[in-house]
């Protein structure tokens, strides 16, 4: 998948992210524009998917991974992103930058750096 194939497949899952928010108002037509964590998620998963050339399933389903690991750890979302981005630059795969993500964060919650 290309680059300019992978951003519109993005744009359409944003989209598709806000349906949930569009039918609150059923009533009136109105735009809800995209949320700033919406954004910085789709950036985030470019900036991954960089490194790493995984299709757009397996992109989402680490995407959704990195947000548990976040809230089970209760590490910010960005911090989380940043790690795997780094690790993805590492030219490792999608399963190894998950596990080693997840054991960054756990080892950098026990020595209190985040």
């Amino acid at each position: 998948m290309n680059r300019k194939t992978f951003l519109a497949t993005l744009g359409a899952a944003l989209v598709v992210s806000l349906l949930p928010k569009i039918e609150v108002f059923k009533n009136k037509v109105t735009l809800v524009p995209a949320s700033k964590e919406d954004i910085k998620y789709f950036a985030s998963l470019d900036r991954i998917n960089e490194h790493l050339h995984e299709s757009q399933e397996t992109l989402i389903s680490l995407g959704e991974s990195l947000f548990s690991i976040a809230r089970r750890y209760e590490v910010p979302s960005e911090t989380v992103f940043l790690v795997a981005t780094e690790l993805a630059r590492q030219n490792l795969s999608a399963v190894d930058v998950l596990s080693r993500t997840e054991d960054s964060v756990v080892l950098s919650r026990i020595s209190n750096l985040i």
